[in-house]
Order: structure tokens, then sequence, then C-alpha cells
């Protein structure tokens, strides 16, 4: 049973393949959705998830929540096996400042105005990355789940609405680099729950410190990857 999940799979996502190298899918265009692909295979849907799964994780597709999925504008070479971040050097600074601006001030404000409940939902929120260590997919839902409970936790609907506006963007840089560094998601947990400590304790100085620290170490581990050195930071 195992093996016929595993070749359905893989078929499917060698279909999406083929129909990339030969250009009948263009980078930047939209791919079949899942409908359309159940229509031809007609398998389930987590079959096809996992197909598109594996396509992410290799750089072959990117995925916007609530638009669907689209082929990389940076496909990998036959030669090439490094994962691509599809993530324009300026798309993550921009998306880092803009989390400094909010999330920073939004764990100040959880710190001061946040109630038992609050810290409740992120910690569930917390629990549901650690269950998730194994899908980076569903390690981003749980993550965006932690920081969208800080915010709200601030009791500022300004920095909610901010937030929100820029959903899709937001959860598109969290998936990217959540596979990106697929393979330290477990230091990931770790420095959540640090953070979540921090929060708890209403240590606002040393809260504030771990948020900083880890946005800034993103930017500084994806410069030295794309150099070519060790990112073990």
């Amino acid at each position: 049973m195992a093996e016929e999940k595993i070749s359905i799979v893989d078929r499917i996502a060698q279909y999406c393949l083929e129909h990339i190298h030969s250009g009948e899918w263009k980078p930047g265009e939209k791919i079949p959705s899942e409908a359309e692909l159940n229509a031809v295979f007609k398998v389930s849907k987590v079959s096809i998830r996992s197909a598109l799964q594996l396509l992410r994780a290799k750089g072959y597709i990117v995925t916007y929540h609530g638009r669907g999925s689209f082929v990389s504008e940076h496909l990998p070479t036959v030669d090439n096996r490094d994962v691509i971040l599809n993530l324009s050097r300026q798309d993550l600074r921009d998306i880092t400042e803009f989390r400094q601006a909010v999330e920073i001030m939004a764990i100040r404000l959880a710190i001061e105005r946040g109630t038992p409940a609050d810290l409740e939902q992120i910690r569930l929120a917390l629990e549901q990355m650690r269950r998730a260590k194994d899908d980076y997919s569903q390690y981003t839902r749980a993550d965006a789940d932690f920081h969208m409970g800080i915010i709200r936790a601030s009791h500022n609907s300004i920095l909610l609405e901010a937030v929100m506006a820029i959903q899709n963007r937001y959860l598109h840089y969290l998936d990217e680099m959540n596979r990106y560094f697929v393979n330290k998601l477990d230091a990931s947990v770790q420095n959540h729950q640090q953070l979540f400590d921090a929060i708890s304790l209403g240590d606002t100085d040393l809260a504030v410190s771990i948020a900083m620290i880890d946005l800034r170490r993103n930017i500084h581990r994806i410069d030295k990857q794309l150099a070519g050195e060790d990112a073990e930071i």
C-alpha cells in the first residue's frame, strides 16, 4: 500500500516536471490546480498535495496561499541540487524590516496586555509546530499561528490589520524560509520556545532580543549559504 502511494506521488511529480522541462509550463505561469490534477490522475488530494510539496521542496514550483502554485522563476538545473529560495534579496530584506517594525512592537504590547487565554493560543501553536517538524508546509501554518497569536495578544487592531493586509506575502515568506531551512526546524522550534518563555515571564528585553537575533540570523544564513559557506550559525 505504501509503495503504491509513493509511486503515484512520483508519477504526478514527473508529469508536472515533464510539462516544466518541455517549456509548456513556463517560469512564472500558474500550474493546474489540485482539482485539475485530480481530474487527470483520479487520486486522493493527499497524493496531489504530496507531489506538489515535493516539487516545492526541490524548487520547481512556488505556492502562494489563496492563489495557487506557479512555476518557479529560478528553476534548478540538472546539475544544481541546491534548494532554490523563491524570494529575492530585496523581498527578504523588506519583509524582515516589516516584521521588525510590527512584531517587535507586538511582543512589547503582548507582554503588557496579553491575557492567559492569549498565551494559551500561542502555546498551542508552538505545540503544533513541534508536531509538524517533518512537514515544512504544515510547520509554516503553525509558525504563522504562533506569530499571529503574539500580534493578537498585543490587542492593537492596527498592527493586526497591517499583517493581514499582506497575509499572502507574509505566509509565502514563512513558507520559503521553512522550506529553505527545512533541516533546521528543530532549532527553529527551540528559538520559538525561548521566545514564548520570555513572553510568559514578562521579560520584554529578553523577548525582543530573541526575536531580533532570529530575524537577523535568517538573512545572515542565506547570505552565507548563497556564498557557498557554512550557514550553521
